[in-house]
């Protein structure tokens, strides 16, 4: 026997349930196709939920590779990015002197127009090298300074640094005359233009040895009026005892200027200023900013020849 309570779409009851469910119908979240991709129509009432962090905890393995490596050599950068580079990869040049830098950029969009068949790409998979100066590099350049070394500073930086100090490029011929062996143009323009003449390594030693013994004595600078020549002449606080040192204009050094990079050939001028019976001490590296932009120059060239792409002097755009 029917139930006649039972509620039948017949019944008005059931056809007020069967018009909120198809109303309900009607709420429900719609996906609709668009050029290129698809919408997602979300009706009052309902929230969209990301389930891609869901999802992403079952992937066996990365969506894509990501990231930015740091390389703390030039050899290591090349290798880095050689291991992972494609076709459409690119590397950037920073030149800002102060701070340069080398980025690769490993999925950078494909080269071409902006057409339906060039790929864009994320340009998350990055490998950066920033030039890291060597200790060496900068101990000189700090010890460089305008304020110049008192005679105790002079001599224990030499203590440290006296093995950077390389004997200068002379050579005698067949007739027994000196000949400049560098081909440095910095270096030939320094003896030959200006007259300079770079002192040995066992003239830097001498120098050094004879500050250090008189670092208590009281200094004065004589010159030679015959000669030209300057002179510091060193005596003791009472006036008994003397010593004398002639100090060169320029030395040579031979130091990486990069951390694990090539050694260079660099010259470095000597200047020194006696006040008050003490002297001061002032080393100058020639050209420094020249070294460097040479350095980053050189790198740049090897990395295009090794990797087999001609960096782009620029900075990287940003990963997307």
């Amino acid at each position: 026997m029917a139930n006649k309570n039972a509620t039948t779409p017949e019944t008005p009851d059931g056809l007020a349930k069967l018009a909120s469910f198809i109303a309900e119908q009607e709420r429900k979240p719609l996906v609709v196709s668009v050029t290129p991709g698809a919408a997602l129509l979300v009706p009052e009432g309902y929230t969209a939920r990301d389930i891609k962090p869901i999802l992403d905890a079952f992937r066996t393995r990365p969506e894509q590779r990501a990231g930015t490596t740091e390389l703390t050599d030039l050899a290591s950068f090349i290798a880095w990015t050689t291991r992972h580079q494609d076709a459409g990869s690119v590397i950037y040049a920073d030149d800002n002197m102060s701070s340069p830098s080398l980025t690769a950029v490993i999925d950078h969009d494909e080269a071409g127009p902006d057409t339906p068949d060039t790929v864009a790409r994320w340009g998350r998979h990055r490998g950066i090298y920033k030039f890291p100066f060597s200790r060496e590099w900068q101990e000189w350049t700090a010890a460089s300074r305008p304020t110049g070394l008192n005679a105790s500073d002079f001599a224990a930086f030499f203590e440290r640094r006296i093995g950077d100090v390389a004997p200068p490029p002379y050579s005698v011929d067949s007739t027994g005359a000196e000949v400049l062996m560098s081909q440095d143009p910095e270096i030939r323009k320094l003896v030959v233009d200006l007259g300079k003449r770079f002192a040995s390594v066992a003239d830097i030693v001498k120098l050094t040895r004879g500050v250090e013994i008189n670092v208590d004595s009281k200094a004065s600078v004589t010159l030679n009026r015959d000669t030209g020549e300057h002179h510091i002449d060193y005596s003791e606080v009472n006036g008994a005892g003397a010593d004398r040192i002639k100090p060169p204009s320029a030395f040579l050094i031979a130091i990486p200027v990069l951390h694990n990079g090539i050694i260079i050939l660099i010259a470095v001028h000597l200047r020194y200023r006696a006040r008050d019976g003490k002297v001061t001490w002032f080393l100058e590296l020639h050209h420094p900013e020249r070294v460097v932009e040479e350095v980053f120059t050189q790198a740049l060239a090897t990395v295009g020849t090794d990797t087999g792409f001609t960096p782009l002097r620029g900075k990287a755009p940003a990963a997307r």
